[in-house]
């Protein structure tokens, strides 16, 4: 036993288990990565996850235009978003509808865009949005 459990009794029940389910729909994880987005713009920091997703943006930019000439870039960056979009919960989304899955892969799409935009904006105008769950 640590020296402060022995100072102070923990004021939650032993066996307690924390139930967390998340339930984003699209819209509000879209809203929510533009909120990050703006406001690591007006602080000036991540810049290195700013660059990343511009590079990715260039990236379906180029392989948009390349499909001219061949279709191999555009599957490469489609599989790269692929694995961008299940890559940390393969698992849990294996059992999910086909809707669930247009949504994740939509959402991995538009986040280098979303990401590149409001965080330009945000270090432009230096403005923040208020928090809207602080609005009573």
């Amino acid at each position: 036993m640590s020296k402060v459990r022995k100072v102070v009794t923990p004021a939650f029940p032993a066996s307690a288990k924390a139930c967390y389910r998340p339930r984003q729909t699209f819209r509000s994880a879209v809203q929510q990565m533009i909120s990050y987005a703006v406001t690591d713009g007006v602080l000036g920091g991540r810049s290195a996850r700013l660059w990343r997703n511009i590079a990715r943006c260039a990236a379906e930019l180029i392989a948009l235009l390349a499909l001219f000439y061949s279709p191999i870039p555009l599957l490469c960056v489609l599989a790269l978003e692929v694995y961008f979009a299940f890559r940390l919960d393969w698992h849990d989304i294996r059992k999910a509808r086909l809707g669930t899955w247009t949504a994740r892969m939509a959402y991995s799409l538009l986040v280098p865009w979303i990401v590149a935009w409001y965080q330009t904006v945000g270090s432009v105008t230096k403005k923040n949005r208020p928090n809207r769950q602080n609005f009573a």
